[in-house]
Formats: C-alpha cells, sequence, structure tokens
C-alpha cells in the first residue's frame, strides 16, 4: 500500500528497519523505506543491527570444522543461509551427510570478509590447502575455486566465444541476452562480432523495375506483382502510388463499393459476394470500412419458406434466400427441421459415388438423384 508524502521519517524509518536483518531485506519488503533512508544518509545510523552479507561479486570463505578432524570449506555471500542450507534443508551436502553418519559436533568460522569474488576464490584455495596440510580431512567433493550456481561472469573472451555460435547480431541477441548485453554495455560488439554477416539494406528502386511494374501492375495482383520483382508487397503498393499507377483488375472497384452498401442489409455478404463473384471476407470488409450494419436475423417469411421447401434440399433454399449454406443448415437444427425426403444410401450408390468421384459431384448428383452437399457430405465420410 503506498504510504502518503512525508510519511517516511527518520523515526518511521528506523522502525521499520529495525524488523529487518539485512539491507536486502529491508529493500524487497520495504522499498519506499529503504529509498527514502538511502536518499537522506541515514541507512549507517539505521542499520547498524544488520548483519552484513556480500552479493553476487562479493564473498567470504567458511569453514565446518568437526570434532572428528574432519573439514569443509566454501564460499558464499551469505553465511547464515549457507548454515541453513549445510544442516537443515540439502540433504544431498556432505556436511549434511557427515552430521547424520558420524553424529559430531561442528563449529562455523567465517575466514575472511565479504571481498571480491576472484580473490575469494584465491583465499578459498590457500585455506583449503592450510587445512590439508594440517592434517584435517576435507569433506569437499568438488575442487575449491567453483563460485557455484548458474551465474557466469560474461568477459570480452567469453563473449566473443558465445557469438562465434552465431551468424547474426540478432540471432546472438535471441538466444543468450546475458552475453548480448554485457557486449554491448562494455563496447565490444563490434570486435566480437566481425565473423557475422552484415545488414542486408532495402533494396533500391530501378528504372528497370518501374518499367516492370508500370508494364503489369494493371494486368496481375500486387502479390504477383511482387514474386516478379523479388520486392514485399507494401514496396509494389508504395511505388505504385509514387507513380500513380491505376489498380489492379482484382482491386474493388467503385461501383462495386456502392452495389454493397445499397445491398448489404438486404441480401448479406454471401449474397453480395455471390452477386460480385467477389469473397465473402471481400465483401466484410467494405461493410466494416462503411460501418455498415449486418443484415437482419431470420423472419417469419424466410422461416415459412424454409419449412415449405427444405425437402428440396438446403443448397435451393439457402440460393433462393440469399444466404449461406451454413446459416440455412444453422436454422434448420434450431428449429428442429428435417427433410422427409431424406434417403438413407445404399451400398450399391456408396460403390457408384466411389469409382465416379473423379467425374465431379455435379455428374454424380445427376446419376444419383440427389443435391450435391448430400454428395460431398457422404464423400467425407467415406474418405
Amino acid at each position: 500500500m503506498k504510504k502518503p508524502n512525508g510519511y517516511w521519517t527518520f523515526e518511521q524509518c528506523k522502525k521499520e528497519a529495525l524488523k529487518h536483518k539485512h539491507k536486502k531485506d529491508f529493500e524487497s519488503k520495504a522499498k519506499g523505506g529503504y529509498l527514502a533512508a538511502k536518499r537522506n544518509k541515514w541507512l549507517d545510523d539505521i542499520c547498524k543491527h544488520m548483519i552484513k552479507i556480500g552479493n553476487y561479486k562479493n564473498r567470504c570463505v567458511y569453514v565446518f570444522e568437526f570434532d572428528d578432524n574432519h573439514a569443509y570449506v566454501g564460499l558464499t555471500f551469505n553465511i547464515h543461509d549457507r548454515k541453513y542450507r549445510h544442516t537443515v534443508s540439502d540433504k544431498n551436502s556432505p556436511v549434511f551427510i557427515h552430521i547424520k553418519e558420524s553424529n559430531s559436533k561442528y563449529k562455523l568460522k567465517q575466514l575472511t570478509d565479504y571481498i571480491n569474488v576472484n580473490d575469494t576464490i584465491k583465499k578459498e584455495k590457500e585455506w583449503a590447502n592450510y587445512y590439508k596440510n594440517n592434517g584435517w580431512v576435507l569433506l569437499n567433493r568438488i575442487k575449491t575455486g567453483s563460485i557455484g550456481g548458474n551465474i557466469r561472469i560474461w568477459t570480452k573472451e567469453n563473449c566473443h566465444k558465445e557469438a562465434l555460435k552465431y551468424n547474426s547480431r540478432k540471432e546472438f541477441m535471441g538466444n543468450n541476452m546475458g552475453a548480448y548485453l554485457a557486449s554491448n554495455r562494455n563496447n565490444w560488439m563490434d570486435d566480437i562480432t566481425k565473423h557475422m554477416k552484415p545488414k542486408q539494406h532495402q533494396q533500391k528502386w530501378t528504372g528497370n523495375m518501374d518499367n516492370i511494374l508500370k508494364d503489369n501492375y494493371s494486368k496481375i495482383s500486387q502479390l504477383e506483382c511482387s514474386k516478379l520483382l523479388n520486392v514485399s508487397v507494401n514496396a509494389v503498393i508504395t511505388r505504385a502510388k509514387k507513380l500513380d499507377l491505376i489498380t489492379p483488375k482484382n482491386y474493388i472497384t467503385e461501383d462495386e463499393i456502392k452495389f454493397v452498401v445499397n445491398n448489404f442489409q438486404k441480401i448479406g455478404a454471401t449474397g453480395c459476394a455471390n452477386k460480385l463473384n467477389r469473397t465473402v471476407d471481400n465483401i466484410r470488409q467494405i461493410a466494416h470500412r462503411h460501418k455498415l450494419k449486418s443484415p437482419s436475423r431470420w423472419n417469419k417469411k424466410e422461416e415459412q419458406f424454409l419449412i415449405e421447401n427444405i425437402n428440396k434440399g438446403i443448397d435451393y433454399c439457402a440460393n433462393e434466400l440469399n444466404k449461406s449454406y451454413k446459416s440455412v443448415l444453422c436454422k434448420c437444427k434450431r428449429i428442429n427441421l428435417k427433410s422427409s425426403n431424406r434417403k438413407k444410401w445404399t451400398p450399391e450408390e456408396e460403390s457408384f459415388l466411389i469409382k465416379n468421384i473423379d467425374k465431379g459431384f455435379d455428374y454424380c448428383c445427376d446419376k444419383l438423384g440427389r443435391n450435391k452437399s448430400s454428395i460431398k457430405n457422404k464423400w467425407n465420410k467415406l474418405k
């Protein structure tokens, strides 16, 4: 919950700080109080009681000393958390296993302050050698000097090794954002990406390409023009506008737009599409641009016509009512309307359909005396 302005006084910040053991907890759990204390330089005064811990770049060396002359040397940025993990939560830890097997007592000692991780690694090796040379049995499974976890320090060499795996900067960024950001931050990008392919610049329009576009723009579609010139469709459209070229044949004309505006509410998208020999999507796009309302729902006359003529087939009703096949079919399902002339398919009809489907649906309709939708549905089941 956001605090009102002026809430974070010195006393409030100190009261909040006393609830936390580390500055990291103070910052994460009371961000407003922490920032106010940092801005007013109160942190040193109100955080005196807190335990000092490190971070991923600053760590300390510690040791578990056991009564039976065994020892475990390690490094960490939070010695209290490490103690809990070794003795309670991590049951695969060498310390946890040794305590369970030998039941011996231990002492945890912090051997260094929280210092730079590279210096800590050297100190860890020195302390491990010290304990080994003085007769202690080390419990460490892995050689000392490992910082643990999945943290990787991105030096210029490491970034260069990673960059060599990729052919472009985009691929480099997508596969390893950490190395990419480190390279950008330290201005190594130009040096480590010399092997990569340069970015391809957009193709410039030449006089020859303009001539090809002028000759073909009114004859073929924009997509075909783009393939012919090896450019994008948007590039073709933009260039055609600059050259004042006539729109291709597949563009919708003003007369067609007027027809849709005048007839959309009467016959719907499917009816307009059938009259203009266009797709339903094209008609709907025009309707959307001109904010045309969708045609009215089924009225009583249309419903009555459907009931009287359903035996002639859904295709017939759809054509007469200027509605789509799907619309008529859904309406039949809603009012539980079924054709009384529906005949069951005989094995002979099915075999005839399988043998003669190559001759087309119309041929099968004529020979079998069935409508096209019936033939198509049966063929889909027999496939």
